[in-house]
């Protein structure tokens, strides 16, 4: 017999599109899938949409605790081998979950599997525009042994969720979401996780995932809070204190550049100086210090143009 897939969706005031997203899992052409949906205390409709869909799913209720919690009680009652979590607005791409089943299945060394994600928005009429997820295909297929994991992810979080299919054995014994994280609990999930497990990339499309104004990652203020606290908690890791200094450098740039991006010049500032600390030949962090104080304004523009060259 086929292991089984338990698939986990929290969802809040999701009745516009937990419809479709549940259709995306239900039509896989795997036949042993178990499909969790944890209702996080909606006020809308959302209950009934998934209640009225009867098709085996299971529903869960809690209380508003948000959608770490939601996981977390998913993961609980889940029965399968193999565990995806997927957000209440993203669609799966057909086949994906037959293949990394398929994948965990044979290789056995693995603790997850992760595949490509693309983005999609719908204008007013409802026509569909897609475009490929923007992390680049080298740092993807870069994961794989915990030490690799754990750089990778301490710099960007290159797999959205609903792009990894992890064992439920790994993640009993990992344990579950930090639920003082928002918007950055998967980031913060995945940077854990990996760090004590291999994971592999298997290179099909695996994740549609929408991208509209009412995401939490569209919310610029609430990411630069959140994110400085998952930085906080990543730089008192024993992992993170025992970096050598140039890679400390190079870590504290590439943070500088994301705060710059989230219009934050003051923290970006402080994290180039910060770079510059580390390890004080870093030509690329004086470069942007400096830069970044000259020219406030203009440094967003100058960085995505530069982006692509910096290490």
């Amino acid at each position: 017999m086929l292991p089984k897939v338990s698939v986990i969706i929290p969802a809040f005031n999701a009745e516009k599109y937990i419809a479709e997203t549940l259709e995306s899992v239900l039509s896989q052409d795997y036949p042993n899938v178990e499909t969790i949906v944890v209702d996080d205390g909606s006020t809308d409709r959302t209950p009934e949409v998934i209640v009225n869909i009867d098709r085996g799913v299971m529903l869960l209720k809690q209380q508003k605790l948000g959608v770490s919690a939601a996981r977390n009680k998913g993961v609980n009652f889940a029965k399968g081998i193999f565990i995806l979590f997927l957000d209440a607005d993203d669609l799966l791409e057909p086949g994906c979950i037959r293949k990394q089943a398929q994948f965990l299945n044979n290789q056995e060394s693995f603790g997850a599997v992760f595949s490509n994600a693309r983005y999609f928005s719908e204008d007013e009429s409802g026509k569909r525009n897609i475009w490929d997820f923007p992390v680049k295909p080298k740092r993807i297929a870069s994961l794989g042994s915990p030490e690799k994991n754990q750089w990778i992810y301490l710099n960007e979080n290159p797999t959205p969720m609903g792009t990894v299919m992890a064992r439920s054995k790994q993640i009993d014994e990992q344990g579950g979401f930090d639920t003082n994280l928002s918007g950055v609990e998967d980031w913060d999930y995945w940077f854990r996780f990996g760090g004590r497990y291999k994971m592999a990339y298997l290179p099909i499309p695996a994740l549609l995932y929408r991208f509209h104004s009412q995401g939490l990652s569209r919310n610029e203020e609430h990411m630069r809070s959140e994110i400085k606290k998952l930085m906080a908690k990543f730089q008192s890791t024993s992992y993170f204190i025992t970096l050598p200094n140039w890679k400390k450098s190079i870590y504290y740039l590439k943070n500088g550049g994301n705060f710059l991006l989230l219009d934050d010049a003051n923290w970006a500032i402080e994290n180039f100086s910060l770079s510059i600390k580390a390890f004080p030949v870093n030509p690329w962090a004086w470069f942007a210090f400096i830069g970044t104080v000259l020219m406030k304004r203009r440094a967003k523009k100058v960085l995505h143009r530069l982006r692509k060259y910096i290490p």
